[in-house]
C-alpha cells in the first residue's frame, strides 16, 4: 500500500544530492577528501567551531533560529557538520593554517564555520545584504511560482493514527525489518518527504508507504528571520513536514540513527504538534560528533547502558531508553566459528585516510595468502566498494569468499567467525552482543577505540598495520587465544547490549502510542 499526497510544488531548492537533510552520505565528496592523519583534529575542531558559530549568532539574536515556533538550531548544527565535514575547501584552509593558503573558494556555509575553525573567533556579522537580497527574491519567486502550481485536489487516502518511521534511504527498511514485522501492516506506513526514489522503490517493494513531495516556499518563509537565510532548505523542509504531520495526524513518528537534519527538524514538528517521536540507535561513532548531539526526542531507544551514558553528557535533556539491538541475534550457524576470520571494511573518511584504507585492504590480502588453512571473509563498505582488480586479488586465494548482505545477515556472519577485524565500524561492538572477539586496527587518525572495551579484555587493540599482521598470526595460530578472550566478553557485553527480545520490546512501545492517541491534546502552529 502506497499512498501519495499530491505534488502541490515543484523543487524549492535541489539539496539532497549535495548536503543531505536526510543524512545519507555524501560518499563522492568524502572520497576527494584524504584527511590522512589530521581527519581526527578537524573533526574535532569542526565541532567546536560549529557550536561557537551558533552560541555567536544566537548571543547577537536568540531567537534566530526560530522558526514558526520550532527551534532549528539542532537541524542547523547537524548541517553545517554533514556540509564541512564534505567540504574541501574547508579542509584545505584549515590543514595551511596559519597562513590559510587554499586556491579553493569558501561557500556560504563555509564561510560561516571558518573564522571558528581557522582564525580567531569573531561574531558573525550575517547575511551579506547582496545575499539577502537574493534569498528575499528566491523566496519570493518560489512562493508565486508554488502558488500558480499548486494542485487543489486532496489526497485520496491518508490513514491518520498510524506509526510513521521517516526515512531517508532505503537501508533503513532492511534495518527496521524486525521491527515492523511485529506491527500489522494498517498500523504503519513508512514516510518519505521529497525523495521521489525512494518513494517509488517503496511502492514497488509493496511496503506500506507515504510519500509527501516538495512544497515549495510559503507565506512564513518569505519572512523567516534573517539568521535564517543561509539555510532556506532547512526551512522548506520544515514546512513540508509540519504540513505532514498536521494532516496525518500519526500516532507516532520515528527515526533511525538522529544524525541527520531532517531527525531533528521532525523532532521539532512533532513536539510543537504534541506526536511522540522516537529515535532508534543504528550504530555507533567512536566520537560523539555534532550530529549526536542536542538531540531532543521522545525517547533515544539504545542498546545498552552505557551508549546511553556515554550520549547523556553531549544531551543533557535527553530521555534514554534501554531496549537492546533489534538486529543481533546468535545464529544457528555459530557453531562453524573457530576457523573464520571476517575483515569489515569501511569507506576513506575523516577518520581513515586513503593510504590506511589501503594497507588494511592489502593486511586482508596478506593474512589470507599467509594461512591456506583458514577461512577469511571480506565484507566491503556498501558505500565504497572495492575495485574490480582488487576484487580479483581476492578471488585467486580459495579461502576467502565476499560477504553480501543481502544473502547474509550481520549477526549470522558474526556468529560464524572466530574474530572480527575493523578499524572503527561498529561491529567491532556488535560482536560482543554475539560472543565474538574483535581486532581493533586504530590505524586511522584516531589513535584510541572509544569506548576502551580492549581494556576490559573483551578485544584487542593494536595501533599499526604491522602490530595487526603480528596479533593476527598469533590469533590464527594459537585458538586458545581466541577462547580467552571469549571467556571475558560475558562480563562486559551487558553494559553495551541490554538482553531480552528488543524488536518486540520496541514495537510495544510504539503500538502504546495508538491507543493513547485519544487522550493526546493536538498543537497547532
Amino acid at each position: 500500500m502506497s499512498t501519495t499526497v499530491p505534488e502541490l510544488t515543484m523543487r524549492s531548492v535541489a539539496l539532497r544530492n549535495t548536503v543531505t537533510l536526510t543524512g545519507c552520505d555524501s560518499q563522492a565528496a568524502k572520497m576527494s577528501i584524504d584527511f590522512g592523519h589530521d581527519g581526527f583534529d578537524y573533526t574535532r575542531d569542526l565541532c567546536d567551531a560549529i557550536e561557537r558559530y551558533t552560541n555567536a549568532a544566537l548571543s547577537q539574536s536568540p531567537k534566530g533560529f526560530h522558526y514558526r515556533g520550532l527551534d532549528l538550531l539542532p537541524a542547523i548544527q547537524r548541517l553545517l557538520y554533514i556540509h564541512c565535514i564534505n567540504s574541501v575547501a574547508l579542509f584545505e584552509r584549515y590543514r595551511n593554517r596559519p597562513s590559510s593558503r587554499s586556491q579553493l573558494q569558501l561557500n556560504t556555509l563555509d564561510d560561516l564555520v571558518a573564522p571558528f575553525l581557522v582564525d580567531a573567533p569573531a561574531i558573525p556579522r550575517g547575511t551579506r545584504p547582496s545575499h539577502m537580497f537574493h534569498v528575499v527574491a528566491r523566496r519570493i519567486y518560489g512562493l508565486v511560482r508554488e502558488r500558480l502550481q499548486r494542485r487543489v485536489e486532496r489526497a485520496k487516502e491518508v490513514t491518520r493514527n498510524q506509526i510513521l518511521f521517516h526515512i531517508g534511504n532505503q537501508k533503513f527498511v532492511r534495518y527496521l525489518s524486525a521491527i515492523t514485522n511485529e506491527l500489522t501492516d494498517h498500523s504503519y506506513a513508512f514516510l518519505t518527504t521529497g525523495n521521489a526514489c525512494l518513494a517509488e522503490q517503496l511502492q514497488q517493494q509493496g511496503r506500506p508507504s507515504i510519500h509527501w513531495p516538495d512544497r515549495g516556499a510559503t507565506f512564513q518563509s518569505v519572512t523567516a528571520a534573517r539568521k535564517l537565510a543561509p539555510f532556506e532548505p532547512l526551512v522548506h523542509e520544515a514546512d513540508r513536514l509540519i504540513e505532514a504531520i498536521h494532516r496525518l495526524q500519526p500516532a507516532c513518528v520515528v527515526v533511525v540513527e538522529g544524525n541527520a537534519p531532517a531527525d531533528a527538524l521532525m523532532a521539532e514538528v512533532c513536539r510543537k504538534l504534541g506526536v511522540p517521536c522516537y529515535c532508534i540507535q543504528q550504530g555507533w561513532s567512536p566520537y560523539i560528533h555534532t550530529g549526536f548531539r542536542n538531540m531532543r526526542f521522545t525517547e533515544m531507544l539504545v542498546w545498552g547502558p552505557l551508549f546511553a551514558d556515554m550520549l547523556r553528557p553531549f544531551n543533557p535533556g535527553q530521555q534514554f531508553r534501554i531496549t537492546g539491538s533489534h538486529i543481533l541475534a546468535r545464529s544457528a550457524a555459530s557453531s562453524d566459528a573457530g576457523n573464520l576470520f571476517s575483515f569489515f571494511l569501511q569507506a576513506p573518511c575523516a577518520l581513515l585516510g586513503h593510504t590506511e584504507f589501503e594497507a588494511f585492504v592489502t593486511l586482508a590480502e596478506d593474512i589470507a595468502a599467509l594461512f591456506p588453512s583458514a577461512q577469511f571473509v571480506v565484507r566491503e563498505h556498501p558505500g565504497y566498494p572495492l575495485q574490480a582488480e582488487r576484487k580479483r586479488t581476492f578471488n585467486q586465494l580459495n579461502n576467502v569468499r565476499f560477504s553480501d548482505p543481502a544473502h547474509e545477515s550481520l549477526s549470522d556472519l558474526i556468529s560464524r567467525s572466530a574474530l572480527v577485524i575493523s578499524v572503527f565500524s561498529t561491529v567491532l561492538l556488535e560482536a560482543l552482543a554475539l560472543d565474538v572477539p574483535s581486532l581493533i586496527c586504530s590505524i586511522g587518525a584516531m589513535k584510541r577505540y572509544q569506548p576502551e572495551i580492549a581494556a576490559e579484555g573483551a578485544a584487542l587493540e593494536v595501533s599499526s598495520i604491522d602490530e595487526a599482521r603480528e596479533a593476527l598470526s598469533k590469533l590464527i595460530s594459537t585458538p586458545n587465544l581466541l577462547d580467552e578472550m571469549k571467556q571475558r566478553i560475558p562480563a562486559v557485553k551487558g553494559k553495551f547490549f541490554s538482553p531480552g527480545t528488543a524488536a518486540q520490546t520496541i514495537s510495544s512501545i510504539l503500538e502504546s502510542t495508538i491507543s493513547g492517541t485519544a487522550d493526546r491534546q493536538p498543537g497547532s502552529f
